[in-house]
């Protein structure tokens, strides 16, 4: 008789108790992080409001590219949300994802 195997496909996240799937993979989302930080340092000491708030939608388009359309909003609980809140967002996701990875893989490495 076969033997079941059993695999978790995704994963998701808890954020401020609520629960979101994880929509991109480890490398989208590493990609895509990784870009936005190479254009925050682009931005410049003193950019313009609307430099910051084209910016700040990115960086909400990622978040929702990520976890669903309107997650931004539902972790935010319908107030608005600065840039400074969104960097920190993204910079958790990824660390998030970027620690699952690392954990993932260091159970299916050999030992040394």
């Amino acid at each position: 008789m076969p033997r079941e195997l059993k695999i978790k496909i995704g994963q998701e996240v808890s954020i401020n108790g609520n629960l979101y799937p994880v929509l991109m993979d480890e490398v989208e989302m590493l990609e895509a992080a990784e870009a936005l930080q190479v254009e925050a340092k682009t931005l410049g000491e003193s950019p313009s409001p609307a430099v910051i708030r084209a910016y700040a939608g990115k960086l909400a388009a990622f978040v929702d590219r990520a976890l669903g359309e309107g997650a931004v909003a539902k972790i935010s609980a319908g107030k608005k949300i600065g840039v400074v809140n969104l960097m920190q967002l993204v910079a958790m996701l990824t660390a998030d994802i970027t620690k699952t990875y690392a954990d993932t893989l260091a159970e299916y490495m050999p030992p040394q």
